[in-house]
């Protein structure tokens, strides 16, 4: 009985050009992960957020509940790059004038 050849090895044969094209693809997504990744880690670590405007709207939500505090810049920071990634929102951090810890929130003009 001959063995049916599975789809890799089919590609292999059939479309040499193709699989080529995909081990090179491979290795251009690798990459653009890996760049992603160290300025993702280079963002966290070496931006300084900005002190908040002293109000309230700086510190509570629109309803009325207090933002979530983040202790240090570094984690806030993750924050931006975690909403920009799961939600694809540009976020702010800032620090807070009422709490001396780090928020995050949209940037208004």
């Amino acid at each position: 009985m001959d063995k049916k050849p599975n789809f890799i090895q089919r590609l292999k044969t059939e479309h040499p050009k193709f699989m080529k094209n995909a081990a090179f693809l491979g290795k251009c997504a690798f990459w653009g992960a890996s760049v992603a990744i160290a300025a993702g880690t280079a963002y966290v670590f070496c931006n300084q957020p900005k002190d908040g405007k002293n109000s309230w709207r700086a510190h509570h939500k629109r309803n009325g509940q207090p933002k979530v505090m983040h202790k240090t810049a570094e984690s806030a920071n993750f924050q931006v790059i975690k909403d920009l990634v799961v939600h694809r929102t540009l976020m702010k951090p800032y620090q807070c004038q009422t709490c001396g810890g780090y928020h995050v929130g949209h940037e208004y003009k």
